[in-house]
């Protein structure tokens, strides 16, 4: 039996872990081709929702690169991701609010038939390899909480139980608790292992079929779920919450707290050679490799988290701009002396294109499609 090494001291390079994905890897033209043909869905209407959370991640990266530039190489993938969401995680006023801006709704696919399914025996069978891999783990304990946690409830929404589900019913993908209750939605997990599925992917470690051991290869998403959210108890984030102080003297902030800890846990994770989950936050900036204190993350998270609430400078005529409300890119036409009013028309799709091209195609992994003869790169 392989032991896995979730923690490394060894300092890992700038660039080396960061997940990267681009519209021509094999595997996501194959992602696409499935998405099309079983959703009948236009290649180009993936394409241009893909495009999409490329874009949004772009304007996020422009306003803080050292938060999102780790996230924006992996955007493809992410995005694709997204299109596997069961309906049961699908935010109703989501396709409301594509009615009323006239789009088309999201691209969604259902679940493959050669997929494997959830199934609570084997996710309780990984639990226990992951516990008896990962000894240093278990009994789970961090530099706070004097009282290790021998046998961590796992719990599973939606459940049956209406208390249970009363507390932990809103959770989408997984959580944990200071009392080492660890949440797990078997929608969500369904999503890892279909997307996982199609896109082929394979683990490293002796305990998945494709090297001789008893689990499906897609569970090794689930492997990362399980994990991450243990770490949220080794790493003492709860602890961090209640006696941390920002370099202004405010106490931190839970949203904070959380960043910081997927940051650190994630990176952790992907130095160990883990499969990832696309929709993770990663950020080969914010982790031990690069600062040496808790307290330096957080404050580095929180002040550029301030620069995306930062006020933009007011558009100018022929500026193309993206409109939330409507979900589509615009051409100012005119702007009032004090910026605050602001005209435009819907953009071609050449001023698109235009508008994409010095901002975006250069550094984003959209790459164009190759000529002829020549390899993606």
């Amino acid at each position: 039996m392989s032991m896995n090494i979730v923690e490394s001291n060894v300092k890992a390079a700038r660039g080396t872990l960061v997940p990267k994905s681009s519209i021509n890897d094999p595997h996501i033209r194959k992602i696409i081709n499935y998405i099309h043909k079983n959703a009948n869905v236009p290649v180009k209407q993936i394409e241009d929702e893909i495009q999409e959370e490329v874009d949004r991640l772009s304007r996020q990266a422009q306003k803080s690169p050292l938060l999102f530039n780790t996230m924006l190489a992996n955007a493809v993938e992410r995005a694709l991701f997204n299109m596997f969401k069961p309906k049961e995680l699908v935010d109703p006023n989501e396709l409301l609010a594509s009615v009323i801006s006239g789009k088309k709704p999201p691209v969604r696919v259902q679940s493959p038939a050669t997929s494997p399914k959830f199934n609570s025996v084997d996710f309780y069978a990984l639990v226990r390899r992951v516990k008896i891999e990962n000894q240093s783990l278990f009994p789970l304990r961090n530099f706070h909480d004097k009282k290790p946690i021998v046998s961590p409830r796992i719990i599973l929404i939606p459940s049956d139980d209406p208390d249970t589900q009363k507390r932990f019913g809103s959770i989408d993908t997984a959580a944990a608790t200071p009392n080492g209750e660890f949440i797990f939605n078997v929608h969500f997990m369904q999503q890892c292992l279909d997307y996982a599925h199609i896109a082929g992917l394979k683990s490293k470690f002796k305990k998945y079929k494709s090297n001789g051991g008893q689990f499906p290869d897609e569970y090794a998403m689930l492997e990362f779920l399980i994990l991450h959210e243990f770490y949220h108890y080794t790493h003492a984030d709860f602890h961090y919450h209640k006696v941390l102080k920002d370099d202004e003297g405010k106490k931190a902030k839970g949203k904070i707290i959380n960043w910081v800890g997927d940051f650190r846990t994630n990176y952790d994770l992907l130095k160990a050679g883990h499969v990832p989950i696309p929709v993770g936050l990663y950020n080969e900036e914010v982790n031990y490799d690069r600062q040496k204190e808790y307290a330096e993350m957080y404050n580095l998270v929180k002040n550029e988290l301030k620069k995306l609430k930062e006020a933009e400078p007011p558009p100018k005529v022929g500026d193309v701009i993206y409109s939330k409300k409507s979900g589509g890119y615009h051409v100012v036409t005119a702007v009032s002396a004090d910026g605050k009013k602001v005209k435009a028309r819907p953009a071609t799709p050449a001023e698109i294109q235009g508008y994409r091209k010095p901002k975006i195609a250069k550094k984003l992994p959209m790459n164009p499609k190759p000529a002829a003869g020549k390899t993606a790169p």
